[in-house]
């Protein structure tokens, strides 16, 4: 084998190129570009990690091939590849050179070589996202830009600053390296193991993550990525790593904590562009890229979940589903329904919680999924005086109808707690069904036929005890009429009506006929049942349903034939009453004091004192 001479050790955590840059300068030869065409080897092939490149290098240097190419940053269309980690072009140095001043201090410090020689590149300095040096825990320095002719070669680019690393070391500042850079170095020497989460992602998806989440986390939702410095990146990602180190719980805590962020300010729009920001426009820019898939898969969960979005719109090129939460603004648009309104009905529902009174109609979040058999039934739900229009019932006949619980609200004995009752089309359209439903349809109605109101009047009775005999299939006469709608359609038969809705005589006696009966007037009836000298009972009128006050026959003879009015006496005697009383008082009879004038307003006697 035919091997250079000299040849140095690549140490295992340097880069191929940095290797190259200080072979050629143990060759007596400043460039390792210019080395690498006396020794018939591409430089580029150095760079791009070639495989043939590295087994010619390893013939001509006796190292095995696999130690020259370890640390090699392979690359082709896609990207590139560092120890099996996958990397984007933004993720590697190129022409910028950073170095830990204290490395390399260390690396002349302990060897015989020149220090062009024994200085030599880190793999680590090389990846965008390693700001600080783990070892020593001070921050790289930049010590060189590269131009085309210089760029990856390590020795030539950092020769001029060797003489002044004492001062670089003194000028580093002095600071621990962040969770992402550890991790980043933990990653690459394959003892990771800090994060199932990020372990999951290519490693420039998890640095990229990390550094998004932290830029929202310490700049907001608005702020323009593209003005942040290398170090606030730095900062970014080590923010960011906390963030999504933990995996699952900790980011939905962070998302949560952005859109509670959002609900407390003023900004009059909901949507997940508002809510996040920055961090929404960058996993939607990254599309359908299989290695972001976790952190978009769990943003958008989080989302759907969260946010006030539904069908059919798209989250991240998929349409969604099912929706998870509602706005009243959302809910409003659904429904049809006012947004003060609905507002009302959900909040008398325990949908919504009085906590969110104050909150703007896009800002107050429920859940869907609950509120939808509410909201099924407010959709297109319209008030009193609509329902009026839809059924053709006209304004009191709506009212009876809702009630006598014919129409019910759609929200049930909570619509009692509403000031505007709220009834369902669909209920509606079931109430006229019931009461339509057999009629045979006629251009002109029969002789003895009408609608309800009129039979009501004819029958003398209440409309809606015609309602409940037609819906209980009482009534078999019935017709709609042709050209009419709804309930004003409906024709039935007088004389059916009728003997459906008459009842048995009344067996007691009305107030009036009371009176009538003792000759007197109401105020001498009414004085007798307040002070319980006539008993009453209630009872329902026979054709009309009415509820009445009665007294029974028993009750009005009985009283009767233990009191006689001084009016009825005159009446029996053909005289006049002041006749009659002065006669009494001549015979020594006296009106009663039971029932004393000032009371009952005429003068009562007592039967057994009045001689037949």
């Amino acid at each position: 084998m035919n091997f250079l001479d000299p040849v140095l050790p690549i140490a295992g955590d340097e880069c191929p190129a940095s290797y190259v840059s200080r072979l050629a300068r143990a060759n007596f030869i400043k460039s390792a570009h210019q080395f690498c065409q006396l020794i018939g080897l591409p430089f580029q092939g150095i760079i791009r990690g070639c495989t043939d490149t590295f087994n010619a290098l390893s013939k001509l240097t006796g190292i095995p091939s696999d130690d020259l190419a370890r640390n090699a940053v392979r690359t082709d269309t896609t990207g590139s590849t560092l120890r099996n980690e996958r990397l984007l072009r933004p993720n590697i140095r190129r022409s910028q050179v950073f170095v830990c001043a204290e490395c390399l201090k260390g690396d002349i410090a302990y060897s015989r070589l020149q220090p062009e020689q024994a200085a030599y590149g880190r793999i680590i300095w090389r990846l965008a996202g390693v700001h600080t040096c783990p070892k020593h825990s001070i921050a790289l320095t930049e010590v060189a830009r590269a131009d085309t002719g210089t760029m990856y070669d390590f020795a030539t680019l950092v020769s001029p600053k060797l003489n002044d690393l004492p001062k670089l070391v003194l000028e580093a500042e002095r600071r621990p390296a962040s969770g992402l850079e550890s991790y980043i170095a933990d990653r690459l020497e394959g003892t990771s193991g800090r994060s199932e989460f990020l372990d999951n992602l290519d490693l420039f998806a998890a640095v990229k993550t990390c550094e998004v989440f932290g830029a929202a986390a310490l700049f907001g939702r608005k702020h323009n990525l593209k003005t942040l410095s290398p170090e606030q990146w730095r900062i970014c990602g080590g923010k960011g790593f906390d963030i999504a180190r933990t995996g699952e719980p900790a980011i939905r805590a962070f998302l949560a904590e952005m859109n509670a962020s959002y609900l407390a300010s003023r900004v009059p729009n909901e949507g997940p562009h508002a809510r996040f920001g920055k961090l929404y426009e960058w996993i939607a820019a990254v599309g359908e890229q299989p290695s972001y898939g976790p952190v978009r898969d769990l943003i958008r969960r989080s989302i759907i979940e969260t946010v006030p979005i539904g069908p059919p719109a798209k989250l991240f090129g998929t349409v969604i589903e099912e929706r998870r939460v509602h706005s009243i603004r959302t809910a409003s648009l659904e429904t049809g329904m006012h947004a003060m309104g609905l507002r009302k009905a959900l909040q008398a529902t325990g949908i919504v919680g009085g906590d969110q009174s104050k909150l703007q109609d896009h800002r107050v979040l429920f859940d869907a999924q609950k509120a939808q058999p509410i909201l099924k039934k407010l959709k297109g739900a319209m008030s009193l005086k609509e329902a009026e229009a839809y059924t053709n019932a006209g304004r009191v006949h709506t009212k009876l109808l809702f009630e006598h619980g014919f129409i019910k609200p759609v929200l049930g004995d909570v619509a009692k707690k509403l000031k505007t009752l709220l009834f369902a089309p669909a209920d509606l359209d079931g109430f006229l069904e019931k009461l339509l439903i057999g009629a045979e349809p006629v251009v002109e109605p029969a002789v003895g036929m009408t609608g309800i109101a009129k039979a009501a009047k004819f029958a003398n009775c209440s409309a809606m005890l015609i309602v409940r005999a037609i819906l209980e299939g009482k009534l078999s006469k019935r017709a709609r009429l042709v050209g009419e709608r709804g309930y004003a359609a409906l024709l039935v038969d007088v004389a059916e009506v009728r003997q459906h809705v008459s009842k048995p005589a009344l067996e007691g006696l009305t107030l009036e006929a009371v009176m009538t009966e003792m000759g007197t007037f109401h105020a001498v009836v009414r004085a007798l049942i307040d002070n319980g000298k006539l008993r009453t009972y209630r009872a329902a009128h026979p054709v009309n349903n009415q509820s009445l006050t009665l007294v029974s026959r028993a009750e009005l003879d009985a009283f009767r034939t233990k009191y006689v009015s001084l009016a009825e006496l005159a009446k029996r005697e053909h005289k006049h009453p002041r006749a009659v009383r002065a006669a009494l008082e001549q015979i020594g009879i006296v009106p009663t004091p039971e029932l004393d004038k000032a009371t009952y307003r005429i003068i009562f006697y007592r039967r057994e004192d009045i001689s037949p």
